[in-house]
């Protein structure tokens, strides 16, 4: 059980010190800040609504080739 204790000395307490040290940049909160344009963000809707309808499209005609061969 002996073995098992440590000898608080200064040396050692400043050692644990810098052991357990947590700098302030792990507290706070991240902050990101980004700023969207108008017309970045119009951009980006557009984008993404034409990809969806693309693939609703694409998966529209899938099935009405797949009903054509009887196989639905």
């Amino acid at each position: 059980m002996k073995d098992d204790m440590i000898t608080l000395t200064p040396e050692t307490a400043d050692q644990l010190r810098k052991d357990f040290k947590v700098t302030k940049q792990y507290l706070g909160k991240p902050q990101v800040t980004i700023n969207i344009s108008a017309e970045n963000l119009t951009l980006l809707t557009t984008g993404i609504f034409s990809f969806l309808s693309f693939l609703i499209m694409f998966f529209l005609i899938a099935e009405t080739i797949k009903s054509f061969n009887g196989k639905a």
